[in-house]
């Protein structure tokens, strides 16, 4: 508990009133000012876009093109299904905002108290790869206990928002403030909150959010996004790299220097950003705090990350990234090599005789499939594999094939294609 040594004795002003909402009797009526309300608008967007998506998925399942898929991705015959799920799961918002179901509970039975506000912190509240992903307000709150008359002290919390605009939250509450408190009959320990944290009445929100991104957040958003692409664009690029671009033979000591740099470059690319971004979002935080102890406002704490660690999951986080990261940009550089030795190459092609040993189909998520062929060249004993697709599988005809192979620009030799002997097959 804190001392309030610089507040003055609990005692809420004359001009301090509960909201008129919540001055009749229980169970009083729902409002028409709710519908204006935070929850009341997101769960009637959840509603639209759920249901939305849903319609547009079963459409979708009747166009003419989905029928051609079907060889290939057989989900386009479950797009109905799909899609209808989506509509049931879309009445569970339209449920809440119809029967006043959820935190409409507060205005209809809800027990109304006076509370003052003692301390506003804004802190992480979830992690997500030992990084901040979520934040929240909590609010300590000074408050007589209608069951003993004592003076109370708890701490309540807002609901969740992203860390990536949690600049963009702000709240209006203040060190000494009085405002109302809310709980449910029986519950007071479990269910006491603002009712400004509730969303119901806009007039009593506490918190607010800024609804035009400036230059500065626009910018980062789409930095960000352009970053997130590139990165999984890499990482899609290497295993393609690895099953369509793999040389028949390389020498592992030309890869070297192509591993190092590769290796070097996202390791400090990578682990550098975020040792930067913590540095300088731990600078902005204390200079905000700094005045906010002089203004009684919000304090914010510094958020959860690898670069700080506090625990051993967070030490653990942190090797893996330093030793983990420039492994990652190893293995993107060798694919990267990979690639380049098969990018234009125009060298002469060199045919050999070759044998289909096994055609495997492997079934993937959302019913998608592929062809694994394996094969052998004439004069040696080792195995290859390359994948394929139903229109290859096809035109095998016969366990025999003629191979096409380019030089590289590497000097790699690798696989451009096979090419089936067309005659009557002798194969399963």
């Amino acid at each position: 508990m804190n001392e309030l040594e610089d507040l003055p004795e609990f005692n809420p002003p004359d001009s301090f009133c509960i909201e008129s909402e919540l001055e009749s009797p229980i169970p009083r009526p729902i409002p028409e000012i709710v519908k204006s309300g935070k929850y009341y608008q997101s769960q009637k967007k959840m509603f639209i876009w759920i249901f939305s998506i849903g319609i547009v998925i079963i459409c979708s399942a009747y166009f003419p093109s989905m029928s051609g898929w079907g060889n290939t991705i057989q989900v386009s015959s479950l797009l109905a299904w799909i899609g209808s799920v989506f509509c049931l799961i879309s009445l569970l918002p339209l449920t809440n905002i119809v029967f006043f179901l959820g935190p409409f509970r507060y205005i209809k039975e809800g027990v109304p108290i006076a509370v003052r506000v003692f301390s506003v912190v804004k802190a992480p509240s979830s992690t997500v790869n030992g990084e901040t992903s979520h934040y929240v307000y909590h609010v300590e709150i000074e408050f007589i206990n209608p069951q003993n008359e004592k003076v109370n002290y708890m701490t309540v919390r807002s609901d969740e928002f992203s860390a990536a605009v949690k600049d963009n939250y702000s709240t209006s509450l203040l060190r000494g403030q009085y405002l109302t408190g809310i709980y449910l009959p029986g519950k007071l320990q479990a269910t006491l909150t603002l009712y400004g944290f509730l969303g119901l009445n806009p007039e009593a929100s506490v918190i607010q959010r800024k609804k035009i991104f400036d230059k500065k957040t626009l910018f980062a958003i789409i930095l960000g996004i352009t970053a997130i692409v590139m990165f999984m664009g890499a990482l899609v690029g290497c295993l393609i790299s690895l099953e369509y671009c793999r040389p028949l033979e390389y020498n592992l000591k030309d890869t070297i220097w192509p591993m190092i740099i590769g290796g070097v470059l996202f390791g400090a690319l990578f682990n550098g950003y975020f040792y930067w971004n913590y540095r300088k979002t731990k600078k902005v935080i204390q200079e905000k705090n700094k005045k906010a102890l002089q203004d009684g406002g919000e304090i914010e704490l510094l958020p959860n990350s690898f670069v700080n660690p506090k625990s051993g999951s967070d030490w653990l986080i942190k090797m893996l990234m330093l030793i983990g990261m420039p492994l990652l940009g190893s293995y993107i550089g060798l694919c990267s090599c990979f690639y380049l030795n098969t990018l234009a190459d125009r060298s002469e092609s060199k045919y050999k005789n070759g044998e289909i040993t096994s055609v495997k189909r492997i079934d993937h998520r959302l019913a998608i499939h592929d062809y694994l062929i394996e094969y052998v060249i004439a004069g040696s004993d080792e195995t290859y594999k390359i994948r394929t697709n139903d229109k290859f599988v096809e035109t095998i005809m016969t366990n025999l094939c003629i191979v096409e192979i380019k030089k590289g620009n590497l000097g790699w030799p690798w696989v451009k294609q096979l090419h089936p002997i067309m005659e009557p097959s002798d194969i399963n």
